[in-house]
């Protein structure tokens, strides 16, 4: 991997700016933080298309501050898919996260910086809160792949590229040109954790879905773990009923109660992260 480590000047700056950022957050003033951020992304992009030919170094620096307030901005429109309840929404915006959190770490000083080490972690626990378990993976003959750098086969002794490094301010990525899809499987780790199995649900009542442990950590605040503990509660049948559509229990098994015992999950605040 090449080395790329964000310069000292930029350090004063993006810690003020981040600490602004974070207060918003907590906040729930998302709307407010990501117009902010929006700001900054075209600073940055400014900044690259500025220097990407005269400086590679201080161009590359850029895309990678520029990663961080991506993270950030999908951080706060993943809380806000959460408070409206699009569940599958919300879980995309979290692997956009994780694509952010791999171009911060390209920095030698990334991760103390721009606190990508308690990002992942707090991103992986929250993932874990999600019923998908099971995933779709395609099955490919790849013809004709380029590289995004030089336009040319990654396998030509011409491409000097690697896959994921920064190129004068560019990512470089395999361009798959011609490809023959013979088939597709069910996967427990894909490599796009996007291609789900979708789950319906009620959004009206997401408590009794299989979505429930993220609904209840919706209502904490953000950039805070979470604890999570079972609780038996007792519904009345009709409560019982809907809970029971939502996650296929067998209602016939409990017919003839009035109060049917349920374990809940429920999700507190824990610690900062920042």
């Amino acid at each position: 991997m090449r080395n790329i480590t964000i310069d000292k000047k930029f350090f004063k700056e993006i810690i003020e700016k981040k600490k602004l950022f974070y207060k918003q957050i907590e906040k729930e003033e998302f709307d407010t933080a990501i117009s902010n951020l929006n700001k900054e992304t075209k600073k940055c992009q400014a900044a690259v298309k500025q220097n990407c030919d005269t400086d590679e170094i201080l161009c590359n620096q850029y895309v990678i501050i520029n990663c961080f307030w991506g993270l950030l901005r999908n951080y706060c429109k993943f809380w806000r898919f959460l408070g409206d309840n699009e569940f599958q929404a919300s879980w995309n915006l979290l692997q956009d996260c994780f694509g952010n959190i791999r171009g911060i770490d390209m920095a030698s000083n990334g991760k103390e910086l721009f606190d990508s080490d308690n990002f992942y972690k707090h991103l992986l626990n929250i993932e874990k809160l999600y019923p998908y378990k099971m995933f779709i993976s395609t099955e490919l003959i790849v013809k004709k792949i380029i590289c995004s750098i030089c336009e040319k086969s990654p396998y030509d002794n011409d491409c000097n590229h690697i896959k994921g490094e920064l190129y004068a301010g560019k990512f470089c990525i395999n361009i798959v040109k011609d490809a023959e899809l013979i088939g597709s499987s069910f996967v427990e780790n894909p490599s796009n954790k996007r291609c789900v199995i979708l789950i319906n649900y009620d959004k009206s009542k997401p408590r009794y879905s299989s979505f429930g442990k993220v609904w209840q950590f919706s209502k904490i605040t953000p950039l805070h773990e979470y604890i999570i503990k079972p609780k038996k509660v007792l519904l009345k049948q009709k409560e019982f009923l809907e809970y029971a559509k939502a996650l296929n229990v067998d209602k016939e098994q409990v017919k003839n109660q009035r109060f049917v015992p349920v374990t809940f999950y429920e999700v507190t605040k824990s610690t900062s992260i920042i």
